[in-house]
Protein backbone atom coordinates (compact mmCIF):
# COMPACT_ATOMS: atom_id res chain seq x y z
CA UNK A 1 0.00 0.00 0.00
CA UNK A 2 2.71 2.27 0.82
CA UNK A 3 4.40 1.89 -2.50
CA UNK A 4 0.86 2.46 -4.60
CA UNK A 5 0.62 5.38 -1.89
CA UNK A 6 4.82 7.05 -2.97
CA UNK A 7 3.58 6.19 -6.44
CA UNK A 8 0.16 8.28 -6.63
CA UNK A 9 2.63 11.26 -5.15
CA UNK A 10 5.26 11.27 -7.43
CA UNK A 11 2.65 10.72 -10.51
CA UNK A 12 1.43 14.10 -8.99
CA UNK A 13 4.03 16.05 -9.21
CA UNK A 14 5.97 15.44 -5.54
CA UNK A 15 9.69 15.25 -6.25
CA UNK A 16 12.34 14.92 -3.94
CA UNK A 17 12.78 17.59 -1.27
CA UNK A 18 9.12 18.67 -1.61
CA UNK A 19 7.53 18.82 1.43
CA UNK A 20 4.17 16.38 2.50
CA UNK A 21 2.08 17.00 5.45
CA UNK A 22 0.22 14.82 7.12
CA UNK A 23 -2.81 15.55 10.01
CA UNK A 24 -4.90 12.77 10.40
CA UNK A 25 -6.72 11.30 14.02
CA UNK A 26 -5.81 7.48 11.90
CA UNK A 27 -3.30 6.25 13.75
CA UNK A 28 -2.41 3.96 10.56
CA UNK A 29 -3.45 6.06 7.64
CA UNK A 30 -0.24 8.56 9.13
CA UNK A 31 1.98 5.68 9.41
CA UNK A 32 1.59 4.60 5.72
CA UNK A 33 1.22 8.18 4.59
CA UNK A 34 4.89 8.88 6.35
CA UNK A 35 6.32 6.04 4.92
CA UNK A 36 5.23 6.70 1.64
CA UNK A 37 6.48 10.41 1.50
CA UNK A 38 10.14 9.04 2.28
CA UNK A 39 9.51 6.02 -0.63
CA UNK A 40 8.67 9.06 -2.74
CA UNK A 41 12.04 11.25 -2.07
CA UNK A 42 9.80 13.99 0.08
CA UNK A 43 10.00 15.74 3.23
CA UNK A 44 7.58 14.54 5.85
CA UNK A 45 5.57 16.81 8.26
CA UNK A 46 3.61 15.13 10.83
CA UNK A 47 1.42 17.78 12.55
CA UNK A 48 -0.10 16.47 16.15
CA UNK A 49 -3.53 15.69 15.65
CA UNK A 50 -4.59 17.54 18.38
CA UNK A 51 -3.42 21.09 16.34
CA UNK A 52 -6.52 23.27 16.39
CA UNK A 53 -7.87 22.88 12.42
CA UNK A 54 -7.46 26.69 12.01
CA UNK A 55 -4.32 25.96 12.86
CA UNK A 56 -3.24 23.83 10.12
CA UNK A 57 -3.04 26.79 7.55
CA UNK A 58 -0.29 28.68 8.77
CA UNK A 59 1.61 25.77 8.92
CA UNK A 60 1.09 24.61 5.96
CA UNK A 61 2.74 28.17 4.67
CA UNK A 62 4.97 28.19 6.97
CA UNK A 63 6.59 24.38 5.84
CA UNK A 64 5.56 25.26 2.27
CA UNK A 65 3.93 22.07 1.94
CA UNK A 66 3.27 20.64 -1.98
CA UNK A 67 0.58 17.87 -0.81
CA UNK A 68 -1.30 16.88 2.44
CA UNK A 69 -3.06 13.97 3.61
CA UNK A 70 -5.94 14.46 6.09
CA UNK A 71 -9.64 14.04 6.58
CA UNK A 72 -12.19 15.51 4.21
CA UNK A 73 -13.82 17.24 6.53
CA UNK A 74 -10.50 20.00 6.82
CA UNK A 75 -9.82 19.88 3.06
CA UNK A 76 -10.96 23.42 3.07
CA UNK A 77 -7.77 24.26 5.16
CA UNK A 78 -5.76 23.34 2.99
CA UNK A 79 -6.13 25.90 -0.15
CA UNK A 80 -2.16 26.77 -0.24
CA UNK A 81 -1.17 23.08 -1.11
CA UNK A 82 -1.22 21.72 -4.56
CA UNK A 83 -2.09 18.16 -3.44
CA UNK A 84 -4.36 16.80 -1.03
CA UNK A 85 -5.03 13.24 -0.57
CA UNK A 86 -8.63 12.67 1.80
CA UNK A 87 -9.50 9.91 3.87
CA UNK A 88 -13.14 9.56 4.99
CA UNK A 89 -14.72 10.99 1.81
CA UNK A 90 -17.07 8.41 1.84
CA UNK A 91 -20.23 10.12 0.29
CA UNK A 92 -18.69 13.18 -1.05
CA UNK A 93 -17.10 13.55 -4.15
CA UNK A 94 -13.84 15.32 -3.88
CA UNK A 95 -12.95 18.59 -5.41
CA UNK A 96 -10.24 19.69 -7.36
CA UNK A 97 -6.88 19.03 -6.77
CA UNK A 98 -8.08 16.01 -4.36
CA UNK A 99 -7.87 12.44 -4.59
CA UNK A 100 -9.57 9.38 -2.07
CA UNK A 101 -7.05 7.91 0.20
CA UNK A 102 -8.41 4.47 -1.03
CA UNK A 103 -7.93 5.59 -4.38
CA UNK A 104 -4.15 7.11 -3.72
CA UNK A 105 -3.47 3.40 -2.41
CA UNK A 106 -5.04 0.81 -5.09
CA UNK A 107 -3.06 -1.93 -6.82
CA UNK A 108 -1.21 -0.06 -9.70
CA UNK A 109 1.97 -0.65 -11.33
CA UNK A 110 4.95 0.93 -8.99
CA UNK A 111 7.64 2.73 -10.40
CA UNK A 112 9.20 4.70 -7.16
CA UNK A 113 11.62 7.69 -7.43
CA UNK A 114 15.89 7.17 -6.82
CA UNK A 115 17.12 6.79 -3.39
CA UNK A 116 17.79 9.37 -0.98
CA UNK A 117 21.04 10.44 0.73
CA UNK A 118 21.86 9.74 4.10
CA UNK A 119 21.98 13.60 5.04
CA UNK A 120 18.21 14.21 2.88
CA UNK A 121 15.79 15.88 5.58
CA UNK A 122 12.74 13.19 6.25
CA UNK A 123 10.95 14.49 8.42
CA UNK A 124 10.64 18.50 9.99
CA UNK A 125 8.91 17.89 13.41
CA UNK A 126 7.21 20.98 15.24
CA UNK A 127 7.61 21.56 18.96
CA UNK A 128 4.08 21.42 19.48
CA UNK A 129 4.37 21.99 23.79
CA UNK A 130 2.57 24.74 24.77
CA UNK A 131 4.87 26.17 27.01
CA UNK A 132 7.57 26.48 24.15
CA UNK A 133 8.23 29.12 21.54
CA UNK A 134 7.35 27.96 17.90
CA UNK A 135 9.77 25.76 16.89
CA UNK A 136 11.00 23.23 14.04
CA UNK A 137 13.31 20.31 14.46
CA UNK A 138 15.13 18.44 11.22
CA UNK A 139 15.59 14.82 11.39
CA UNK A 140 17.69 13.54 8.52
CA UNK A 141 17.84 9.74 7.09
CA UNK A 142 20.68 8.94 9.09
CA UNK A 143 18.84 10.57 11.98
CA UNK A 144 16.13 8.27 11.71
CA UNK A 145 18.47 5.17 11.00
CA UNK A 146 20.30 6.13 14.43
CA UNK A 147 16.91 6.17 15.94
CA UNK A 148 15.38 3.20 14.67
CA UNK A 149 18.76 1.42 16.00
CA UNK A 150 18.50 2.57 19.21
CA UNK A 151 15.49 -0.22 19.40
CA UNK A 152 15.31 -3.39 20.37
CA UNK A 153 15.81 -5.54 17.57
CA UNK A 154 12.38 -8.55 17.99
CA UNK A 155 11.18 -11.06 15.95
CA UNK A 156 8.62 -11.19 13.79
CA UNK A 157 6.64 -13.32 15.48
CA UNK A 158 6.04 -10.48 17.93
CA UNK A 159 3.97 -7.70 18.37
CA UNK A 160 3.52 -4.32 20.44
CA UNK A 161 0.95 -1.67 21.17
CA UNK A 162 2.05 1.64 21.26
CA UNK A 163 -0.02 4.89 22.19
CA UNK A 164 3.32 7.14 21.22
CA UNK A 165 2.04 10.09 18.17
CA UNK A 166 3.98 9.95 14.63
CA UNK A 167 4.85 13.89 15.33
CA UNK A 168 7.60 13.02 17.50
CA UNK A 169 11.23 11.05 17.27
CA UNK A 170 10.08 8.29 19.92
CA UNK A 171 6.78 7.55 17.97
CA UNK A 172 8.53 7.15 14.40
CA UNK A 173 11.29 4.94 15.93
CA UNK A 174 9.06 2.80 17.19
CA UNK A 175 7.02 2.96 13.92
CA UNK A 176 10.23 2.15 11.49
CA UNK A 177 11.86 -0.33 13.83
CA UNK A 178 8.82 -2.19 14.16
CA UNK A 179 8.98 -2.31 9.91
CA UNK A 180 12.27 -3.25 10.24
CA UNK A 181 12.06 -6.02 12.11
CA UNK A 182 8.55 -7.30 10.35
CA UNK A 183 6.60 -7.07 13.75
CA UNK A 184 2.91 -6.35 14.17
CA UNK A 185 2.97 -2.73 15.81
CA UNK A 186 -0.46 -1.53 17.30
CA UNK A 187 -1.23 1.88 18.07
CA UNK A 188 -4.02 2.49 20.96
CA UNK A 189 -5.36 5.81 21.46
CA UNK A 190 -7.87 5.25 24.52
CA UNK A 191 -6.30 2.07 26.32
CA UNK A 192 -5.98 -1.46 25.19
CA UNK A 193 -10.06 -1.50 23.81
CA UNK A 194 -9.32 0.75 20.82
CA UNK A 195 -6.11 -0.87 19.15
CA UNK A 196 -5.33 -0.50 15.39
CA UNK A 197 -3.07 -2.76 13.91
CA UNK A 198 -0.14 -1.79 11.59
CA UNK A 199 1.51 -4.86 9.86
CA UNK A 200 4.56 -5.13 7.29
CA UNK A 201 2.41 -6.25 4.73
CA UNK A 202 0.27 -2.90 4.86
CA UNK A 203 3.20 -1.06 4.73
CA UNK A 204 4.53 -3.52 1.80
CA UNK A 205 8.32 -3.30 2.18
CA UNK A 206 10.67 -2.26 5.02
CA UNK A 207 11.73 1.07 4.79
CA UNK A 208 15.46 0.16 6.36
CA UNK A 209 15.77 -1.49 2.67
CA UNK A 210 14.87 1.86 1.07
CA UNK A 211 16.88 4.47 2.82
CA UNK A 212 20.60 3.55 1.25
Amino acid sequence: MSDSLAATFAEHGLRRGDRLAVFSDSWCESALALLAALKAGAIACPINPLTAAESLTGLLRAWRARALVTEARLASTADSVRLVVLAGTRGHEPAARCIRFEDAIATRQVVLPPGRAARDIAFILADDRPDAPPAASLVRHQDLLALMAAEPRRGEEDAVITSLRLNGKAGLAQLFAALRDGITLMHSSSGLGDVRPLTPSVASSRPAQSMR
